[in-house]
């Protein structure tokens, strides 16, 4: 299991008001998080405890000797079967950063972030 660092969010009701927090960026924030090593193409099952969102976005972020540069970044619409919710993580050893971004409407998203040692 990885536990995942609390990245944006934005949640407001109509009407009602809401809330919002707004992360710097995800290698910043996760700068002094120790990464949980992983085997190079492990795969990595997601799930929402609550009600899932409509659209997941993930952010793949990789390490490159000297700075984090975005490697892959792809959309999926969620699904209740396992097999859809399977993330393969890389075949590249080397230290990533993933964001995951779950958006429920337009007034409901949330963003999580983790670190993985892909080796």
């Amino acid at each position: 299991m990885i536990l995942l660092k609390n990245a944006d969010f934005n949640w407001f009701d109509k009407g009602s008001g809401g809330n919002s927090n707004i992360f710097g960026d995800p290698a910043e924030t996760l700068r002094d998080y120790k990464p949980v090593n992983v085997g190079s193409e492990d795969l990595l099952e997601y799930n929402f405890p609550q009600k899932p969102p409509k659209i997941i976005s993930i952010t793949i972020t990789k390490w490159d000797s000297s700075q984090w540069k975005v490697v892959d970044r792809y959309f999926r619409f969620y699904s209740d079967k396992k097999e859809d919710r399977i993330i393969l993580l890389p075949k590249e050893k080397g230290i990533y950063i993933y964001e995951t971004h779950g958006e429920w409407d337009e007034t409901h998203n949330t963003a999580n972030i983790f670190k993985i040692n892909a080796n």
